[in-house]
């Protein structure tokens, strides 16, 4: 019960880093949220971002070779900086499983393709962000095929 409240209140801390915008024309600025380019003119910008972070995330990870033995899904929360470029810097873990996990955490955060400069009003500021990177072990993450009933 713990665990599950304790992963419930992490996971929120790690959504509510983005905040409720809903719609960003081209040229405007973010207003303090991180945006990917590709997230300009969406309807939920921060629903778009949220969304494009998780799956350049899942199509870029790489599980660790010599883990696989494991069965639970493993977390590794990383903080790192949106610079006044747009780009990832400054990646680190801040709550890690080992050295595998946790490399291979920051080895695909800094990876991860420019956002828009962060906003504040008219300045241009870094951003520090929380995110939880999620390895599935390869055989959970396989959808199961059903069998086909037989006539």
């Amino acid at each position: 019960m713990i665990k599950h409240y304790f992963t419930a209140v992490l996971i929120f801390l790690c959504s509510t880093v983005f905040s409720q915008q809903t719609q960003l024309a081209k040229g405007e600025k973010t207003n303090g949220s991180p945006v990917f380019d590709s997230c300009v003119g969406a309807e939920f910008v921060d629903f778009c971002t949220q969304l494009k972070l998780k799956e350049y995330i899942k199509d870029n990870l790489i599980y660790p070779q010599s883990e696989l033995k494991r069965t639970e899904i493993v977390r590794v929360l990383v903080l790192f900086t949106i610079e006044r470029d747009g780009s990832v810097r400054r990646a680190e873990v801040t709550i890690g499983v080992n050295d595998e996990f946790d490399n291979e955490a920051i080895r695909v955060i800094k990876s991860i393709p420019h956002f828009l400069p962060v906003t504040i009003g008219d300045e241009i500021t870094r951003h520090k962000v929380s995110y939880f990177v999620e390895f599935t072990p390869p055989e959970k993450g396989r959808k199961r095929k059903k069998k086909k009933k037989e006539d």
